[in-house]
């Protein structure tokens, strides 16, 4: 709740902020000054200026008897009665459109040509707080969240909503995502229409980089790659097309769902990858995506090499040899649990293991070491590894 009061600023009249109180249990208390002023009831004060403006209350009325009359100098002094109460009444928001497929080309719905979407699901998600550095959610107010199936006609309608910001995620029936946008509903009625986006196409070449340069050349395409499309933009993962790749590692997806895809390819034993994509609508795409070795299952426990006793919660590296040319492995580490398993998924490679944790047994420093060469071979697919770990007392 804030007191905004006029001054004149060169002719012009400038609302100046005078006093301001946090509402608690929807009570609050300030000192309002003589004449006309007005109680601005603000939500998100972390956005200073940009708070978003709930309500006006403005002490203005010719009724002299009514709690809103102009603050007198009596009151404003304390030279006569100078409490009032102002009960405020926040006018609830109300918000409301059309899901549909612009036909037509033009701006709005029109029903006799655009094609009304029926089943979609429209989630109206209130927030509570956003960083004034990137306007994004901090906090989520969970006791306003409409969530609205469209009608035959692609209708939506959600009201009694507190005036603030509101996430807006639009998924259809297939659980593609249409919208997801912040949007400002003030008191009253909002009408806000809902378009589907225009498909976008994606494709490419699968390639393996022979030459490690991280670019596609001519020779290095990947024949026989089974790619799957996975959609990812929902969290869901699910995979909305397949196929198989040419003789010149091509591949093509269309009539996409803007958003963010996943290109899950394999040839296995040997190769699997998966590499992240964005469809922009209306947009071809092309992306010549990288397939990599297969990663392989590294299982194992570390055990005392003396007693052959587990021994837990140690720290394991794999460290890329760097004594191979083209060594294709990469840095990785695991610690084991509490009965000494581990499980690790590695690139094809070899790798320098290495172990070296003090721990204190039975009041005594004790540290366990280990260091061997591992090579695992592309296609292997899994390998059991234990790792038998030198003791040492200090």
């Amino acid at each position: 709740m804030t007191v905004q009061h006029n001054i004149t600023h060169y002719g012009s009249q400038i609302p100046v902020d005078h006093d301001k109180d946090t509402a608690v249990n929807g009570s609050y208390e300030v000192i309002v000054p003589a004449g006309v002023s007005t109680l601005q009831i603000r939500r998100y004060p972390e956005l200073t200026s940009n708070a978003f403006v709930v309500q006006n209350v403005t002490f203005n009325s010719s009724v002299e008897t009514s709690s809103l009359a102009p603050i007198t100098e009596e009151e404003a002094t304390r030279t006569g009665p100078y409490q009032r109460t102002v009960d405020i009444d926040i006018t609830p928001g109300e918000i409301s459109g059309f899901v549909y497929d612009d036909i037509d080309g033009n701006e709005g719905y029109n029903a006799s040509s655009d094609v009304p979407l029926s089943g979609v699901t429209v989630q109206i998600i209130g927030i509570d707080s956003l960083d004034p550095s990137t306007g994004q959610p901090l906090a989520y107010d969970y006791s306003m969240i409409k969530t609205i199936i469209t009608e035959e006609n692609g209708y939506y309608n959600a009201s009694n909503l507190l005036p603030g910001y509101y996430q807006i995620v639009v998924n259809d029936e297939e659980g593609f995502q249409i919208q997801n946008t912040l949007y400002p509903i003030p008191g009253g009625i909002n009408t806000f229409d809902i378009v589907k986006p225009k498909p976008g196409n994606v494709e490419g070449t699968i390639f393996f980089d022979t030459d490690g340069n991280g670019a596609y050349d001519s020779g290095e395409e990947m024949n026989n790659v089974k790619v799957d499309l996975v959609y990812m933009t929902t969290g869901e993962h699910n995979i909305v097309s397949s196929l198989t790749t040419d003789a010149d590692g091509a591949y093509q997806f269309t009539d996409l769902i803007p958003g963010n895809y996943g290109l899950q390819m394999e040839k296995l034993p040997d190769y699997g990858s998966v590499v992240e994509i964005t469809i922009t609508e209306n947009q071809a795409t092309k992306v010549n995506a990288s397939i990599q070795y297969a990663l392989i299952e590294l299982n194992g426990v570390t055990k005392d090499e003396n007693t052959m006793q587990d021994v837990a919660n140690v720290t394991i590296t794999f460290a890329p040899s760097t004594s191979i040319g083209n060594n294709s492995a990469q840095l990785g580490s695991i610690i084991s649990d509490a009965n000494g398993d581990y499980t690790l998924d590695l690139m094809p490679g070899t790798y320098n293991v290495s172990v070296y944790e003090t721990v204190v047994e039975n009041n005594v420093n004790v540290t366990y070491s280990y260091h061997q060469t591992l090579t695992l071979m592309v296609g292997q697919g899994s390998r059991i590894y234990d790792v038998l770990l030198a003791r040492q007392e200090e």
